[in-house]
């Protein structure tokens, strides 16, 4: 009888355990989550060297407060993250920062609760090459013992007869006068000795310092003038005959009849 008795109260209790475990009002916890808003990257993205990668997101709590947002690129936290002065149910909240050099970055966003649970959101974004360094050309005006004529093809200043045998590689044309120095398109009317086979390279002048000149500048600009006044510090962004765009700065200037020219150029 006892035998039957341990029997029926393990019956009960091992009932009671069942009836508990699998107890149907009961829910997994709910996490908080991130949503990211359409006034910012909103996924994988691809942008120029030199432009900004702007985020705008929205946390919600779960079950328990938030507690704590943070920001990672490439494993490592963004400096001022994590940041734990947040509101408690709903955290919104904009960033941006400028990517220069060429590569992948992936942008971690992780909002954590009270309670330890977390939601990870993840954003790759590729950044281009940046401009090309091309060095430094010096170029002559009229009586000047150097070249006129700048190829970026091959980086190359040429006098006037060699210019007229490589016309079709021409880019920019130096010209100064007493008083002013200008670029002029190689098929430029005034361009007299080559026009009939030069190209037409167009420029405009940006106010903008030229080490700060990047991939978006050059590829948004839209040069129109074939002929421009330049003075000493000026930047200038070009497209030539190839469609190929860049940027230069008047690093010297001679103003004269044979007044002389120092520019810095970047290609894209």
């Amino acid at each position: 009888m006892k035998r039957l008795n341990y029997f029926l109260v393990g019956l009960v209790t091992l009932g009671s355990m069942v009836f508990t475990s699998c107890d149907p009002t009961e829910t997994d916890p709910i996490g908080p989550s991130i949503t990211f808003k359409a006034d910012g990257i909103i996924a994988d993205a691809t942008i120029n060297s030199g432009e900004k990668a702007n985020f705008s997101w929205e946390a919600i709590k779960g079950d328990a407060s938030l507690a704590e947002f943070t920001i990672r690129i490439n494993n490592q936290d963004v400096e001022g993250f994590p940041i734990t002065d947040i509101d408690k149910d709903e955290y919104q909240a904009t960033w941006d920062t400028t990517l220069s050099d060429e590569g992948d970055y992936t942008f971690a966003f992780i909002i954590e609760d009270k309670d330890g649970m977390t939601d990870t959101k993840n954003i790759t974004i590729t950044v281009l090459p940046g401009l090309s360094d091309y060095g430094t050309a010096q170029l002559g005006a009229g009586g000047s013992s150097l070249g006129s004529y700048y190829s970026i093809a091959d980086s190359t200043v040429y006098k006037l007869a060699e210019a007229k045998l490589n016309a079709s590689k021409l880019d920019f044309v130096f010209s100064s006068t007493a008083s002013e120095a200008s670029f002029k398109s190689p098929k430029d009317a005034s361009a007299t000795e080559i026009s009939s086979t030069g190209r037409t390279t167009y420029y405009q002048i940006i106010d903008k310092n030229y080490d700060d000149v990047t991939t978006a500048d050059v590829n948004d600009a839209n040069p129109n003038a074939d002929n421009i006044v330049v003075a000493l510090n000026d930047v200038i962004l070009f497209k030539n005959a190839d469609n190929k765009k860049g940027v230069f700065v008047v690093d010297q200037l001679a103003v004269a009849t044979d007044g002389t020219i120092t520019i810095a150029i970047k290609l894209k």
